[in-house]
């Protein structure tokens, strides 16, 4: 740490040095590798601290990234559906619509062979049968 120092000059004592027991040589090479060594384990932890932290963030955005494109697919699934769904609705209703109309002119025709052609239905009546025929039909379909 930053008080290496102080603990380096409580423990070199001037004494030991000159008494050759340890020399006065070896405190400081010590003191140099130690400070370097911790130096270099602390930047090293620091880094990988910081490198989690990034890979944590990527993680995060990769999952992110993933739920935004299945919302985007579910979206997208949803809108094609009710689409096709609209689209099916509305040939169903023309399609019921021209049998509704067809349904009618039989009847129009039947009536006329039962007069001799003479009778004919006013062109009101028929597109009054044919709209409640065509409630009717929607209202089968909502059932």
């Amino acid at each position: 740490g930053d008080s290496w120092s102080s603990v380096f000059y409580d423990t070199y004592d001037l004494e030991v040095a000159e008494s050759g027991l340890f020399g006065g040589i070896v405190v400081p090479i010590y003191f140099i590798f130690y400070f370097i060594a911790a130096t270099y384990i602390i930047l090293n932890l620091y880094i990988a601290v910081i490198l989690e932290n990034f890979a944590l963030s990527e993680e995060d955005l990769k999952e992110a990234r993933e739920k935004m494109e299945d919302k985007a697919a579910r979206d997208h699934i949803m809108s094609c559906s009710a689409g096709a769904v609209a689209l099916a609705r509305k040939l169903a209703l023309r399609w019921r619509f021209r049998a509704v109309v067809a349904a009618a002119w039989r009847k129009r025709g039947a009536l006329k062979k039962k007069h001799g052609g003479i009778a004919e239905i006013p062109s009101r009546q028929l597109l009054a049968e044919a709209a409640s025929l065509r409630t009717t039909a929607a209202k089968r379909q909502e059932e």
